[in-house]
C-alpha cells in the first residue's frame, strides 16, 4: 500500500510539473470564418509593356483604382465541416475571369482574410490573411493550390488571451492604392499571425483569353499555441505540488521513526503524564 502510495505520488509531479514552465504549449482547432473580403492582383505584359490589374471586395480600394486597371472575376466558395463539431475543416475557392488574350500573366497574387478564434486556454481572435503569390513566367490558364492555414507567433502569448485584432486597423488608415507586400507587412509586424502554407499546379496553356484558379485553405486540427503560464493557474495547482510532495515525505519519516524505535538505536522509556491512583 505504501509503495503504491509513492508511486501515484510519483504520477501527480510528473503530470503537473510542466505548470510551472515558463511557456506553455497545447493544441487547439481553431474557429475560422471567412466574411467575404478578399485580393487578387494579376501583373502582366502586352508586348513587354508590364501592367497590373487589381480586384479587391473593400470599396474603399476599389474607388481609388482607375477603370482600366480593374477586373470583376466569378467567385464561388463552399466550407467543409467534415466531422460535425460545428468548426470549419476546410474553405474552397473557385476564382474565374476573362482577360485579352494579348496578356501575358507572370505573376497572380491573392489575399484571403479570416476570422481567427482560439477559446480554450488562450481566448481572442483577430482578423488573420491567408497569402498566395505565384510566378507564372509561362502564362497562367488554370492553378490548383491546396495548402494549410496555420499560426505563427514570433513569441508565446504574453497572457492567456490576446487582443481582438480588429479590421480596421489594417486598412482605415488606406486612402490610396497598397501593393500586395505593404498588405502582408502590416500583418507580419504582428507578434501573432498566419502563414498559408500551400503546394501549386499550373497549366499555362488551358485557355488564351479565361483563367481559372481553384484554392483549397484546410484548417490544421490540432494547431500548436505558445503561451506564458498564468500566475493564476501556478498557483491553482500549487497544493498538488505540495500534497504530492508531503505524503511519500511523510512515509518515510514514519518508517525511520519505526526503525530507530524497534531497534533501540536511541534510549526510550514510557512515560505517562497521568497522575497515579492509588491502591485500596
Amino acid at each position: 500500500m505504501q509503495y503504491y502510495i509513492q508511486e501515484v505520488n510519483i504520477i501527480l509531479i510528473k503530470k503537473n510539473i510542466g505548470v510551472w514552465n515558463e511557456v506553455m504549449i497545447y493544441f487547439e482547432q481553431p474557429k475560422i470564418f471567412y466574411f467575404g473580403e478578399m485580393f487578387i492582383y494579376y501583373y502582366y505584359k502586352i508586348n513587354d509593356t508590364p501592367n497590373i490589374k487589381f480586384f479587391t471586395s473593400i470599396i474603399q480600394f476599389n474607388k481609388e483604382i482607375e477603370q482600366a486597371n480593374r477586373f470583376i472575376p466569378l467567385i464561388k466558395t463552399r466550407v467543409y465541416d467534415e466531422n460535425n463539431d460545428n468548426l470549419i475543416d476546410k474553405f474552397d475557392f473557385r476564382i474565374a475571369f476573362n482577360k485579352d488574350p494579348s496578356e501575358k500573366i507572370e505573376n497572380i497574387k491573392i489575399l484571403f482574410l479570416f476570422n481567427y478564434s482560439l477559446s480554450e486556454n488562450v481566448k481572442g481572435s483577430m482578423i488573420t490573411p491567408a497569402s498566395i503569390n505565384i510566378d507564372t513566367p509561362h502564362g497562367a490558364g488554370y492553378i490548383r493550390i491546396n495548402g494549410d492555414l496555420n499560426l505563427y507567433q514570433k513569441a508565446p502569448l504574453n497572457s492567456n488571451s490576446f487582443n481582438q485584432v480588429n479590421y480596421g486597423n489594417i486598412f482605415n488608415d488606406y486612402n490610396d492604392f497598397k501593393e500586395y507586400d505593404e498588405i502582408i507587412e502590416e500583418f507580419s509586424n504582428r507578434n501573432v499571425t498566419t502563414v498559408f502554407q500551400y503546394d501549386k499546379f499550373i497549366s499555362p496553356y488551358r485557355s488564351e483569353s479565361n483563367v481559372q484558379i481553384d484554392v483549397t485553405v484546410n484548417v490544421p486540427s490540432f494547431q500548436k499555441i505558445l503561451y506564458i503560464t498564468p500566475q493564476l493557474t501556478k498557483f491553482k495547482f500549487l497544493w498538488i505540488q505540495l500534497v504530492a510532495v508531503f505524503i511519500p515525505c511523510y512515509i518515510i519519516f514514519d518508517l525511520v521513526l519505526v526503525f530507530l524505535f524497534r531497534n533501540k538505536i536511541f534510549p526510550c522509556s514510557i512515560t505517562s503524564d497521568l497522575p497515579k491512583i492509588k491502591s485500596l
